[in-house]
Protein backbone atom coordinates (compact mmCIF):
# COMPACT_ATOMS: atom_id res chain seq x y z
CA UNK A 1 0.00 0.00 0.00
CA UNK A 2 2.78 2.33 0.82
CA UNK A 3 4.55 2.01 -2.74
CA UNK A 4 0.75 2.88 -4.43
CA UNK A 5 0.84 6.00 -2.19
CA UNK A 6 4.67 6.57 -3.58
CA UNK A 7 6.22 6.37 0.00
CA UNK A 8 8.92 4.19 0.90
CA UNK A 9 8.11 0.81 1.79
CA UNK A 10 8.76 -1.16 5.44
CA UNK A 11 9.76 -4.70 4.51
CA UNK A 12 11.42 -4.20 0.85
CA UNK A 13 8.86 -7.23 -0.67
CA UNK A 14 7.61 -4.71 -3.61
CA UNK A 15 9.92 -4.05 -6.24
CA UNK A 16 9.29 -3.09 -10.51
CA UNK A 17 10.81 -3.15 -13.63
CA UNK A 18 13.40 -0.67 -14.30
CA UNK A 19 12.95 -0.46 -18.02
CA UNK A 20 15.66 2.62 -18.15
CA UNK A 21 18.23 0.26 -16.21
CA UNK A 22 16.92 -2.86 -18.10
CA UNK A 23 16.65 -4.55 -14.66
CA UNK A 24 13.70 -4.93 -11.74
CA UNK A 25 14.79 -2.98 -8.91
CA UNK A 26 12.75 -2.32 -5.34
CA UNK A 27 11.16 0.36 -4.77
CA UNK A 28 12.76 2.73 -2.11
CA UNK A 29 12.92 0.96 1.14
CA UNK A 30 12.52 3.23 4.59
CA UNK A 31 15.21 2.87 6.86
CA UNK A 32 16.76 0.27 5.16
CA UNK A 33 19.85 -0.35 6.84
CA UNK A 34 16.93 -1.87 9.47
CA UNK A 35 14.81 -3.51 7.01
CA UNK A 36 15.87 -7.09 7.66
CA UNK A 37 15.40 -6.63 11.76
CA UNK A 38 11.77 -5.71 10.82
CA UNK A 39 11.61 -8.61 8.84
CA UNK A 40 12.80 -10.72 11.03
CA UNK A 41 9.69 -9.01 13.48
CA UNK A 42 7.60 -10.55 11.42
CA UNK A 43 8.94 -13.61 10.82
CA UNK A 44 10.29 -13.02 7.08
CA UNK A 45 14.07 -14.35 6.39
CA UNK A 46 16.48 -11.83 4.92
CA UNK A 47 16.05 -9.45 1.98
CA UNK A 48 18.96 -10.82 0.04
CA UNK A 49 17.47 -14.61 0.56
CA UNK A 50 14.46 -13.00 -1.01
CA UNK A 51 15.52 -11.32 -3.63
CA UNK A 52 17.38 -14.41 -5.13
CA UNK A 53 14.25 -16.09 -5.58
CA UNK A 54 13.01 -13.35 -7.89
CA UNK A 55 16.54 -13.53 -9.49
CA UNK A 56 16.79 -10.20 -7.79
CA UNK A 57 20.36 -8.78 -6.29
CA UNK A 58 20.21 -7.22 -3.13
CA UNK A 59 23.41 -6.04 -1.01
CA UNK A 60 22.46 -5.25 2.43
CA UNK A 61 22.77 -1.41 3.58
CA UNK A 62 25.60 -0.37 5.97
CA UNK A 63 23.90 0.36 9.58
Amino acid sequence: MLTDQNKPQLYGSQYHYNAAMGKPEFFPIADEAHVDERRASMGLGPLADYAKGFGLEYKPVAK
